[in-house]
Parts: C-alpha cells; structure tokens; sequence
C-alpha cells in the first residue's frame, strides 16, 4: 500500500475510532474527549487562526475546547453522523465558523 494511502487510512481509523468512543460508554467517551483536548497540532491550528483574526490566547483556548465539545454532543447525539475527513478538520471548521459568529455578534469584522 502506498504511503499516501496507508496515511489516509490511519487518519480515517482515527476518526472512526474518536467517533466509536463518543458513541461508548461514559469513560471511553472522556477518553475521546482527552485525546482530542491533547490533539497539540489541532489546538495551535486553532489558536493561529484566532489570533489572525482579532483574537486573544485566551479567546483561542475558549473557542478550541467548545468546538470540542460540539463535536462530541453532535457525535453523540446524532447516531448516522460519520465523517468522511478527520475530526481535525471537522473540528476546525466548527472552531472557525464559532469565531466568525463571535466577531459578527460582537462587532468585529475578520482579515
């Protein structure tokens, strides 16, 4: 298999196994939620873009750790969601769509 392929398909396993787990019981679903909290490339993508766009550190923080978690009520509560990329980039643009909408509500207009 082509290492291009064997990428992609570790990427999909992950997903499938982040969503198998929100779906699981109460601790495999804190596991979940620790593994994508961990995700340090995912939370700095997210911070990166925040701040380009008229946000704080802190602003970063809030908006990465409540994609997070809707992510994972969207997973649970939703039992046909499946994903045909990574939650990283699902997750992402659930992060940039929330700052877009914050800076709108609050009068601030994004790069």
């Amino acid at each position: 298999m082509p290492y291009r392929q064997l990428i992609l398909k570790t990427v999909e396993f992950e997903s499938e196994e982040i969503i198998r787990r929100i779906r699981s019981a109460p601790h495999q679903r804190q596991e979940a939620i620790k593994t994508m909290i961990s995700d340090s490339k995912l939370k700095h993508d997210i911070q990166v873009y925040v701040q380009k766009n008229k946000g704080s550190v802190d602003e970063a923080v809030m908006v990465f750790h409540d994609s997070v978690i809707a992510f994972t009520k969207k997973v649970f509560s939703d039992q046909s969601f499946t994903l045909s990329s990574s939650y990283n980039g699902y997750i992402f643009g659930i992060a940039k769509n929330m700052w877009l909408t914050k800076l709108k509500i609050a009068g601030r207009m994004p790069v």
